[in-house]
């Protein structure tokens, strides 16, 4: 991986092109990939892109896969960059339980100092439209452009009200909370207004229970522009009764299909087995990817039992010696599918 402090090689970057970022590690990059790949592949032929993955002591595999993500087209870059030079003053002051990885945000004005704005996204997102249109959002005075996080006044249970709670101590409300998973950042401003200082002060606070989200909320308020909500759609990984009373998701459903679908809870990934409207598509993307064997060989290893994986094999290798072309469609239609969620295959590409 190619290490510098600052991003001092923007030269080589057009001030014209798209800016996107990703922050990973090694047990996030092969989701990060599938979240590039889908953004790639909704990416305009009349636009460029530079797209930046963040990360620190990535393996040589991942650094690999995920700079040929590009895969040869012109207008298309994707670069990895180290930051392991910025990572005493997150260590010395984040309090948090999330990966250090999910604060690299904090510096992006830093880290790219000659870029006037930048969409970020969590790796955990499917991007369904050009993010192009995004990029090109007026911010005006704007520190940031954000989707409301509905959740948090919209989703009931111990856990949120908890949360909802701490929101005041804060100097923040559930009605002009946004989430960060999909950000497009005002940076020439964040540097005027010399904000990353102030971010790393603000991530030393006690009581945050959204953690970096809440650090950027505070550092954002009511500094930053409104989103449609189908640029972060969360509300698909909630069910019906876990809605607060007259609240429903419909008017915050997002369009058909929506711009980034967002797999937001920490224990409903698509990855994980959970099911949601979306995840067929997640898994869809998932095959396309490079990163497809690593991504099936982590589901495997994590839901199949012994028995399941002898009925898979004896599926596979039934399938493979059949004779007949006839025969072999027969076995397709009654092989074992019960290795990935609705029905989504290995042999799908």
């Amino acid at each position: 991986m190619k290490a510098v402090e600052r991003l001092n090689d923007m030269e080589q970057s057009s001030k014209e092109a798209v800016h996107v970022v990703f922050s990973t590690d090694d047990e996030y990059a092969p989701y990060c990939g599938v979240a590039v790949s889908s953004l790639i592949r909704h990416a305009s032929p009349d636009r460029n892109y530079e797209i930046f993955i963040l990360a620190d002591g990535l393996s040589e595999e991942y650094q690999t896969l995920l700079t040929g993500l590009a895969g040869g087209r012109s207008r298309v870059s994707v670069r990895l960059f180290s930051v392991s030079a910025h990572l005493s003053q997150l260590r010395n002051s984040v309090l948090s339980r999330l990966p250090l990885a999910a604060y690299y945000r904090l510096l992006l004005a830093t880290l790219f100092p000659r870029l006037d704005r930048i969409v970020y996204c969590d790796c955990d997102v499917l991007v369904c439209h050009d993010i192009a249109e995004l990029y090109d959002t007026e911010l005006g005075d704007s520190l940031a452009a954000a989707v409301p996080d509905r959740a948090v006044g919209m989703i009931g249970g111990e856990w949120l009200d908890r949360a909802r709670e701490m929101l005041p101590g804060l100097g923040l409300s559930a009605d002009h909370f946004f989430n960060s998973g999909v950000l497009l950042m005002n940076l020439g401003l964040c540097r005027k207004e010399q904000l990353e200082s102030a971010m790393i002060e603000l991530s030393k606070l006690p009581g945050r229970m959204w953690h970096d989200q809440d650090v950027l909320n505070m550092a954002f308020k009511n500094r930053w522009v409104r989103l449609d909500d189908s640029w972060n759609l969360t509300l698909h990984m909630y069910g019906k009764e876990e809605f607060l009373p007259g609240m429903e998701a419909g008017p915050f459903s997002g369009g058909e299909p929506p711009r980034v679908i967002h797999f937001a809870r920490s224990s409903r990934k698509p990855w994980d087995g959970y099911d949601s409207p979306y995840v067929s598509l997640w898994w869809r993307e998932a095959n396309r990817s490079p990163f497809r064997r690593e991504i099936h060989a982590r589901y495997n290893r994590k839901f199949l039992t012994l028995k399941k994986r002898i009925k898979l094999f004896l599926s596979m290798l039934a399938f493979f010696l059949c004779p007949l072309p006839s025969l072999k469609r027969k076995v397709r239609k009654r092989r074992v599918r019960f290795d990935l969620p609705r029905g989504i295959s290995r042999f799908n590409v």
